[in-house]
């Protein structure tokens, strides 16, 4: 529940941005005006997933960080067994 209160707190926050950027550019052309409202969506996008991704991301992280560290145990006990 916290994780979707913090999303949407964050998009809020970049929705606001975005629209205060637009209202510094409305006197630009449509072209430049339009690239400042897609990269707003864009971070919007961006801040919807981001935290599913990182969470699998650092499932991923952290079992191979374990694995890594236990070959490494395993590696340096072949080691002071052989000397």
């Amino acid at each position: 529940m916290h994780v979707l209160i913090g999303i949407a707190l964050k998009s809020l926050l970049i929705a606001g941005l975005t629209l205060a950027l637009l209202q510094l550019v409305k006197q630009r052309s449509a072209a430049e005006r339009s690239w400042v409202a897609h990269l707003g969506l864009l971070a919007l996008v961006i801040m919807a997933f981001a935290p599913l991704l990182l969470l699998y991301v650092g499932e991923i992280g952290i079992a191979h960080f374990m694995t890594t560290e236990i070959v490494w145990e395993g590696e340096q006990l072949a080691r002071s067994a052989d000397a």
